[in-house]
């Protein structure tokens, strides 16, 4: 968590947790099957104590918790480890619902604006496609592209939102708020 954010700064949380966030789906997007660090669950923090303790800077990612500790902080609605699991859960649950990201399904990074990290991931049989879209920057982003030789169909839904976005003329007009994401199912 603390490679994308700025300990001990003034900057918002919240806006640390979206950061974080964002790269996570961005993995969980890729091909194969993804390795998900316990860490990366609860959005820890550093732990410079136990590195100091063993003088090993690999401890410096392996805080060990007390279970009423881990317990207490999940269900602190307020609390970071809360905040980061809820939209964690949330990323794998959209992800086990689409067939596009069956470890064997295709993958296709979509280059051009700097802002975006996108690619397109399908299903092994063909049948599905999901258009991965995650705005890399603190700043909400439009995006206009043309997208008829990758969706074959004039509409997609948001897997987080259960929205339909639609594709005049096979282009894709969407705004991504900051960190944010949107993975369109056709």
């Amino acid at each position: 968590f603390d490679a994308l954010s700025k300990p001990n700064s003034d900057e918002a949380v919240d806006l640390q947790i979206s950061r974080f966030i964002t790269s996570q789906p961005i993995m969980l997007a890729m091909a194969g099957v993804p390795g998900i660090y316990v860490h990366s669950l609860v959005g820890s923090a550093n732990d410079h104590a136990g590195m100091k303790e063993t003088g090993r800077a690999r401890t410096i990612n392996r805080q060990k918790w007390q279970r009423s500790d881990l317990e207490a902080a999940l269900a602190e609605p307020d609390s970071r480890a809360h905040k980061v699991f809820q939209r964690y859960a949330e990323l794998l649950k959209n992800r086990a619902s689409s067939p596009a990201f069956h470890p064997n399904g295709s993958q296709q990074v979509i280059g051009g604006n700097p802002a975006f990290f996108n690619l397109m991931r399908t299903s092994p049989d063909g049948q599905e496609r999901v258009l991965c879209l995650h705005n890399i920057t603190n700043q909400a982003q439009f995006l206009e592209a043309d997208v008829s030789n990758l969706m074959q169909s004039d509409s997609a839904r948001d897997l987080f939102t259960d929205r339909m976005v639609i594709l005049e003329g096979g282009v894709l007009r969407t705004t991504i708020e900051p960190y944010g994401v949107k993975w369109l199912a056709a």
